[in-house]
């Protein structure tokens, strides 16, 4: 069984290569749902709720918070692996 905190180094290691990019994972946070890892590329705002693989979903008030934060221009995604993290970030930065 993997951990999410496994999932979660993968991710983080990964996106430390791509040029251009910050990103951070909190160690707390006091607001409910909030994503895993924050960051950006270029200057534009992502947040990455990680889960343990890809076939888990989001809580309810995960989807709540991603979905607010898209609506308000950043951009937010669930993801399980590398591979998904990658796919979803190349809908806005071909290059990733």
């Amino acid at each position: 069984m993997v951990l999410e905190s496994t999932v979660q180094r993968a991710i983080l290691k990964f996106l430390n290569t791509i040029p251009n990019s910050d990103w951070v994972k909190p160690t707390t946070t006091n607001k409910a749902g909030w994503p895993d890892i924050s960051g950006h590329i270029d200057g534009a705002a992502i947040f990455i709720e990680v889960k343990k693989d890809d076939k888990t979903k989001p809580s309810k008030i995960q989807e709540h918070v991603i979905d607010k934060l898209n609506r308000n221009g950043a951009i937010a995604f669930p993801c399980g692996s590398v591979g998904k993290c990658r796919e979803n970030l190349r809908r806005w930065f071909l290059d990733v």
